[in-house]
């Protein structure tokens, strides 16, 4: 068997760490999401204003920290591991829909707490709904280019070790 290389070690290494963060970034999107659902659930009632500003707030982090933070640790794993460009493009544009959509919806919030006769509790839910499931998609999509990468850098590894690289689904 092949001695290991230090630089497999250490590509495979960062490329492990940097994905780990994802697990923090999704668990966040994750909380928010289940309390998004909640609230549609919750209808005709109405969240507080309290509760609309703190979701505004969370809403907003996810569109501009967790999202940018996302696609830098992609573009920032070793070449063998990285998403194509294509890929990259795609998860920046469901990103960018998420993000219209999370305004869009923090816009109707305020107006169905503020417009107490009038609501319009089925758009509401859909619009919660869809923000939701955008949100789900492009975490599933992420955990495929996650999935791969770790593939990648395992493979990497064992190709060091001389061992036939992991099977694929």
């Amino acid at each position: 068997m092949g001695a290991m290389t230090p630089k497999s070690y250490v590509a495979a290494g960062e490329t492990l760490t940097l994905l780990q963060e994802f697990e923090d970034d999704h668990q966040i999107q994750r909380a928010l999401c289940r309390d998004l659902e909640a609230i549609a659930d919750a209808l005709p009632d109405v969240p507080s204003p309290a509760q609309v500003r703190r979701i505004g707030e969370r809403i907003e982090r996810v569109s501009t920290e967790h999202y940018a933070h996302a696609l830098g640790v992609l573009r920032s794993l070793p070449e063998a591991c990285r998403p194509s460009e294509t890929e990259l493009a795609a998860l920046e544009a469901m990103h960018a829909i998420d993000a219209s959509h999370g305004e869009d919806l923090v816009t109707a919030l305020w107006d169905h707490v503020e417009r107490s006769p009038k609501r319009h509790d089925g758009q509401l839910g859909y619009m919660l709904r869809c923000y939701f499931d955008g949100c789900g998609r492009a975490m599933a999509f992420k955990e495929a280019l996650i999935g791969r990468a770790i593939h990648a850098a395992l493979d990497d590894v064992k190709a060091d070790r001389q061992l036939p690289p992991a099977p694929r689904d």
